[in-house]
């Protein structure tokens, strides 16, 4: 039966400690001090050899572009190829069940990658007609996924992200899978592909040939030595903010650099989506990197929850592509204590392992910082802990997914009363090795009395979170030497394809055969009601043979499937 209670934003009553006028003012001043945050950021990351290609690269010709990402491929085969023999001649061994798979795998991903460099060279053909040709023509008038949610879908979700941790005893007995958030996060993750990366590389740009740019360079090459020296305690970071910027900028120029930076959740359809559910915005970090991803915290201001959200490989950014599908390895280092190996492309986006070029300074701590900036904020409501919940799809959930970890297995990284809550992951590719998964879900078991998950949720047979090699979620068939013996992280949900099918789930993260419940605050004629409501066309692409696998990774496709649920059971995979 559907709960009574669907207060609108507009009627939903103000905590009697704070007026309306009030709340504008703490808001204001809350994102300004997150502009510095990420101010201090690009202060930071504006010299990095990174940034500075970059910057060069968007005045480039297609050639030029062209010549690039084809070595970019090259390298790529060179790298995958070269470790297979490497492994086959010195690590590996020989039975050719251990063989064959390598092999595969291999071969696959090279041929994906191949298709992916056209589709993403088709994206940059100088001729507009030609793209037009390829791609067609966007229909504007076309539903789209921020249309097909309402009013008391979202207050649904938001009344969930607000209510405290569930008891251990019950935690035990059942697993809850809510369905009203994932369908708010889902949204949250689709609207992470609207911005663009190039004002704030630009931004960068004008901070380089800023006037005082010596008197920067100097303050960046001290903290570089400080922080190889071990001097931790004179590294000025971001979470000075303050510190930073007044080492490289005088007051007036500051307020100008800010006010620049706030122009990054100006985005036309972030913001109308913010408004019409009265939710807040603010992006925070460029995540070490030149392509689009980025982070970015969702928060209401009137209630006790933040939401992180990563965004996703962009679909024409190869070098993205090449991140999600490069199966290389490295320690996980002190950030992930306990793990072994993690993805090396994931890794370096938050956990960089050389931050010489960075300030001494990780993205890592520069989400800690905002999250803390929020969460201090946000207990002026006196509604107690804060809920800190994260999302994200395809790159942005296996960032989340490392992020996530160091969040559960850290010590109060985003401050007192605040708790780290479940996290809902759409398509999320391989993370890890296995020692890592041991880690992982040790370190969640260990803290049974603030029972938790991380939802990893799966469309049909996504290229991205099922076609790549993830021997390490079986290492009873393949041996843990392989060199693709990696494994996810976290506990899948398999979405149907039809309403009348049932709902799977799979992992070790928590108990085989533990109840998990998919649960909505609206009953089943009210989910359908939505469905019919809110109707987004629905891709039958999916349908085709290896064609599907690459478009059922579309965050559009992941909605679809999730409107199709219903309150339920899951079932369990007999693994």
């Amino acid at each position: 039966m559907m709960f009574e209670n669907k207060q609108t934003p507009e009627s939903r009553p103000l905590p009697p400690q704070f007026t309306e006028a009030e709340y504008e003012k703490r808001t204001k001043a809350l994102h300004d001090n997150l502009a510095r945050l990420k101010l201090a950021e690009a202060t930071l990351y504006a010299e990095s050899p990174q940034m500075v290609k970059s910057t060069k690269r968007k005045k480039e010709f297609f050639t030029t572009f062209l010549i690039r990402e084809v070595g970019r491929y090259i390298a790529y085969l060179v790298k995958t190829w070269a470790g297979c023999l490497k492994h086959f001649l010195f690590v590996g061994s020989i039975h050719p069940v251990q063989i064959f798979p390598v092999f595969i795998f291999a071969s696959i991903g090279s041929a994906i990658l191949g298709i992916l460099l056209l589709w993403c060279i088709a994206a940059r053909l100088p001729s507009k007609r030609l793209r037009k040709l390829i791609f067609g023509k966007p229909d504007k008038g076309a539903m789209t996924m921020f249309d097909a949610i309402g009013i008391e879908q979202v207050e649904a979700a938001k009344r969930a992200l607000s209510r405290p941790i569930r008891e251990r005893q019950e935690a035990q007995q059942r697993k809850v899978f809510n369905l009203d958030i994932a369908k708010f996060l889902c949204q949250l993750s689709s609207l992470m592909y609207q911005p663009e990366s190039g004002h704030t590389l630009e931004m960068m740009e004008k901070i380089r040939h800023k006037k005082g740019s010596k008197k920067r360079k100097g303050f960046l090459k001290r903290q570089s030595s400080h922080w190889e020296s071990g001097l931790t305690e004179t590294t000025l970071g971001v979470d000075d903010p303050a510190g930073v910027i007044s080492q490289v900028f005088d007051a007036t120029q500051a307020a100008l650099m800010v006010k620049e930076f706030a122009k990054d959740r100006r985005d036309s359809k972030i913001s109308a989506f913010c408004r019409k559910f009265q939710i807040e915005y603010e992006p925070v970090s460029e995540l070490n990197s030149s392509s689009a991803a980025f982070s970015s915290v969702f928060w209401d201001r009137k209630s006790n929850w933040i939401v992180v959200a990563f965004k996703g490989t962009g679909p024409t950014d190869f070098a993205e592509w090449v991140t999600d599908l490069d199966y290389h390895l490295i320690e996980g280092g002190s950030w992930l204590k306990g793990f072994g190996r993690v993805h090396s492309g994931f890794s370096e986006r938050i956990f960089p392992r050389s931050v010489k070029h960075l300030g001494g300074r990780r993205p890592y701590d520069t989400i800690s910082a905002a999250v803390s900036m929020v969460a201090d904020d946000l207990k002026k409501n006196g509604l107690g802990e804060i809920n800190v919940w994260m999302t994200g799809h395809s790159l942005g959930t296996a960032i989340a997914s490392l992020a996530y970890a160091r969040a559960v297995m850290g010590k109060n990284d985003f401050g007192k009363q605040v708790m780290v809550r479940d996290a809902y992951l759409f398509a999320t590719p391989i993370i890890c090795d296995v020692p890592s998964v041991h880690a992982f879900n040790w370190a969640m078991f260990k803290n049974m009395d603030k029972p938790r998950t991380m939802w990893r949720v799966t469309n049909r047979n996504d290229v991205v979170a099922n076609g790549l090699p993830e021997a390490g979620d079986r290492p009873d068939i393949v041996n843990t030497d392989n060199l693709f013996c990696f494994a996810h992280l976290g506990t899948e949900i398999k979405l149907p394809d039809a309403v009348d099918k049932p709902v799977y789930v799979t992992g070790n993260h928590i108990t085989q055969g533990i109840p998990v419940e998919i649960k909505s605050e609206f009953d089943d004629y009210a989910l359908m009601d939505h469905r019919e409501t809110n109707k987004m066309p629905q891709d039958w692409t999916q349908n085709i043979p290896l064609l599907g696998n690459g478009t059922a990774h579309a965050i559009d496709n992941y909605w679809n499937a999730l409107s199709k649920v219903k309150n339920c059971y899951c079932r369990w995979v007999d693994d």
